[in-house]
């Protein structure tokens, strides 16, 4: 199956669902008895089970548990099943009959379920990887936007670069906006192709979350194109909401169009990730206690981590920082 057949078989209604609750569903029966750094167990920060990671001396919530909404992985998953089941997960099934084609991933996945979620295999290296570039994008385009957003507004903001963090998890709030004696809470993303189309922006790579969104956020903040979006949610539909598998949003929901402030800082963060996954280093963005930014290098295992602790954003020498440390692993 071609990775565009993929995207347009899960953009259709209902299947991420679909795929959510089998990887869900199969997930909770592997086996982590024999693995060192992970576990099913219950994680008390968002107050549900799922699998954890040890790292640091503790135990927090896992890249694994995201891979159930993880279009690349996904595809990832299913081209590992099609190499050793004679490519039986084609799209030409997924259209002839839809019910067999998910029945099929079901029962290959549980088949090979040890293989694909736990250490030692390739599949498992490549996803870790795959996750943790994808999850530091997102959380650069999210800082990206946060320096942006305080350019133009008196604003504290607090963002929480944790997997598993509660207000995501439950709200699908990114980070939270203080001003005017108010909190307010946001969901970011960094997409392409968003476009005007009459009255809405409109695109295919944002999925407005109609349980969760519609009740619980009250800005949705967009980069694309050098740009930050800052619309106000809505709980008319008629506002906003997913279509035919696009997401739209109409234009008077907007409230700024702002160019993305500190590019450079935005650009070395994403060199720094992009060297990481190169060199198959572990590396996590961190919040510390005394308000300072800094670096932490460690072994888990048998592989690097670095740890970065960001704090201030409005630090002065955050560039400087992150060109030593890159040359440092260049």
């Amino acid at each position: 199956m071609l990775y565009q057949q993929f995207q347009d078989l899960y953009r259709n209604k209902g299947e991420k669902d679909v795929f959510q609750k089998i990887i869900t569903d199969v997930i909770k029966l592997v086996d982590y008895s024999n693995t060192t750094f992970y576990k099913y167990d219950y994680f008390k920060n968002n107050n549900c089970y799922g699998v954890l990671f040890h790292l640091n001396e503790k135990w927090i919530w896992s890249w694994i548990n995201t891979l159930n909404t993880n279009v690349s992985c996904i595809y990832e998953i299913i081209d590992y099943l099609n190499s050793e089941y004679n490519s039986q997960l084609t799209y030409e099934l997924y259209i002839s009959d839809r019910e067999e084609f998910f029945n099929l991933f079901s029962k290959f996945l549980d088949e090979k379920k040890q293989i694909i979620f736990t250490p030692k295999s390739e599949i498992f290296k490549k996803m870790f990887f795959l996750t943790q570039m994808i999850w530091n994008l997102g959380l650069i385009s999210v800082i990206s936007g946060i320096m942006t957003i305080k350019k133009y507004f008196n604003v504290t903001i607090d963002l929480n670069y944790e997997r598993g963090d509660k207000n995501d998890m439950t709200r699908g709030c990114d980070f939270l906006l203080y001003f005017e004696n108010e909190t307010k809470s946001a969901q970011h993303k960094k997409v392409t192709n968003f476009y005007p189309e009459g009255d809405y922006y409109t695109t295919y790579n944002f999925y407005y979350n109609e349980k969760t969104y519609r009740q619980n956020l009250d800005f949705i903040t967009i980069e694309s194109n050098n740009e930050i979006y800052l619309f106000e949610n809505s709980y008319d539909s008629n506002d906003c909401g997913m279509r035919n598998g696009k997401f739209y949003i109409h234009k008077k929901q907007l409230k700024k169009i702002m160019k993305k402030e500190k590019e450079e800082i935005t650009e070395l963060l994403i060199e720094l990730n992009k060297i990481c996954l190169q060199n198959k280093i572990i590396f996590m963005f961190e919040k510390g206690e005394d308000g300072t930014n800094q670096f932490f290098e460690e072994m888990v295992g048998n592989k690097k981590s670095i740890r970065f602790v960001l704090n201030d954003l409005d630090d002065k020498n955050l560039k400087v920082m992150l060109e030593e440390q890159i040359n440092k692993l260049k």
